[in-house]
């Protein structure tokens, strides 16, 4: 049986992030073997002007032989969080109090004017959840992956595979702070031990190709 092409996507520092896990996840992947999947890493900028055109770039290269993609993975860190998050949507919204590692900020406002308000994850969420719970990870169903780069992302992805017809599901999955993310005393947040991040996403990679 071929194995499936994924993306996995992940992003920089920002803010008090000085040590995105998100980042080292896409470094270690990078490197890695998994089963089932021939895998593509994507580190994304903190950027609202540049995560589009490089999401849409890279979904339309393809993976391996430029083969196109059957999975979208995309990871973003919740720096709060005390549970991994699988978002169910991709909200048309933007803006946040935080500046982005360009410096631009705004208030909320539409990714699209004229585009819908939300699209749905195409990864199967609740067997992602499910998955994870049985692995012994806290994890939820999420209903808002916030308006900063990790729902930009989603979004974005989200409506160029709609646009194009193109035939990879796609969705998103938030992981918690662990104790590389913040400046030392700088957070009180949950921390989790990296080998954690890593085999979470294992499991969920598992869990698509099954």
């Amino acid at each position: 049986m071929p194995r499936m092409q994924t993306l996995l996507t992940g992003f920089g520092p920002f803010g008090n992030v000085v040590s995105n896990p998100t980042e080292r996840l896409i470094a270690h992947f990078a490197q890695a073997e998994v089963a089932d999947h021939d895998l593509t890493t994507c580190l994304l900028p903190v950027s609202f002007a540049r995560v589009p055109a490089l999401l849409r770039a890279a979904l339309e290269a393809g993976g391996r032989g430029g083969r196109p993609f059957e999975n979208v993975l995309m990871l973003g860190v919740a720096t709060g969080s005390k549970v991994w998050r699988v978002e169910r949507f991709g909200r048309n919204w933007f803006g946040d109090t935080l500046p982005d590692s360009d410096g631009f900020q705004t208030s909320l406002c539409k990714i699209e004017v004229d585009g819908p308000e939300m699209l749905s994850s195409t990864l199967p969420v609740e067997a992602l959840v499910a998955a994870l719970e049985r692995a012994g990870f806290p994890v939820i169903g999420s209903d808002s992956a916030g308006a900063f780069l990790c729902n930009l992302g989603l979004f974005v992805t989200l409506r160029h595979l709609e646009r194009t017809g193109h035939p990879a599901r796609a969705g998103f999955l938030h992981v918690p702070a662990d104790d590389q993310t913040f400046k030392p005393g700088l957070a009180s947040a949950p921390m989790f031990p990296f080998p954690q991040h890593v085999e979470a996403v294992r499991v969920v990679l598992s869990a698509l190709a099954g």
